[in-house]
């Protein structure tokens, strides 16, 4: 039975049970069982849209499972986590990275040969910037510079160390001078001579002319305290005794600590200083510049 155009009963009988096939649907809002389409539900164009398993396993190692287990992306402009990136200007976490100008947080970057500015690096290999954004290279020097400073020897040794540092001008040591004291004390009109001999070292250039209590004090003597010096006080009877030390006492008052012949030890009083050269004597302060 002919229905109309050409078409029998028998012809649409064999559509709706599937004997006779679709070959191409353009457009199908709903197909049960769709064996061949040229278009998307969307209307796209299926062939011209997507890209096939083959197309993908070309481009991206995709395998048959549907996974991407060695995918390399050339360059990622932005990537919260490249496991491989050989060009990623901005990666949050980045296993590696050839060149790697930013990242946030690597956990353990064995190779970034760019890499300016880590805030968070575990393992990184290759770097040029310190984790403040310095340039290393320009910033901090290398064992051999320091080894070689000034042209000749910087003398900076395996060990890390500068055994034989000079500081050519140091801007915050003052100069320290030693004074050589050879002091000569008359004892008034007692016939009783003070020779002395002491050693100081002062960051002063000026002679000293006298020891008296404040002076020990500001050298940082204390009450009781012993300073060193050696002489000998002669007598007009004739007797001496050695000076061992000059001990500073209550209300500045000064005593030579004496030892005998005998081998007594006494203390001598000379009240509130001890002259360096009294008049008409030799006694001498020579001083020598250190630093």
């Amino acid at each position: 039975m002919e229905i109309g155009n050409g078409a029998t009963l028998e012809m649409i009988e064999n559509l709706l049970d599937g004997t006779t096939p679709a070959a191409e649907a353009l457009y199908a809002e709903t197909a049960g069982s769709a064996t061949k389409a040229a278009q998307d539900a969307g209307g796209n164009n299926i062939a011209s849209t997507y890209a096939t398993k083959a197309e993908l396993a070309g481009a991206g190692s995709f395998n048959a499972s549907g996974t991407y287990p060695n995918l390399t992306a050339g360059e990622a402009t932005h990537a919260d986590s490249a496991d491989s990136a050989s060009t990623a200007s901005y990666a949050t976490s980045a296993g590696s990275a050839a060149t790697a100008t930013y990242a946030t947080s690597a956990g353990s970057a064995t190779n970034a040969a760019n890499a300016t500015s880590a805030a968070s690096a575990t393992n990184a290999t290759n770097a040029t910037n310190d984790g403040e954004g310095n340039n290393i290279a320009a910033t901090y020097a290398t064992k051999a510079e320091l080894a070689t400073v000034g042209g000749s020897g910087g003398n900076f040794d395996a060990s890390g160390t500068y055994p034989n540092l000079t500081a050519g001008s140091a801007q915050n040591v003052s100069d320290l001078y030693v004074h050589y004291i050879h002091g000569v004390d008359t004892r008034g009109g007692s016939g009783q001579c003070v020779y002395w001999n002491a050693v100081l070292v002062t960051e002063s250039s000026s002679a000293v002319t006298s020891l008296t209590g404040a002076y020990l004090r500001g050298l940082g003597y204390a009450e009781g305290d012993s300073f060193p010096m050696n002489g000998y006080l002669s007598r007009s009877s004739g007797t001496s005794a050695v000076i061992v030390g000059l001990r500073l006492l209550a209300s500045d008052y000064l005593a030579l600590e004496l030892v005998d012949a005998e081998g007594a030890f006494s203390q001598f009083p000379v009240a509130s200083a001890l002259s360096v050269n009294s008049s008409g004597q030799n006694g001498s302060d020579n001083v020598r510049r250190v630093q």
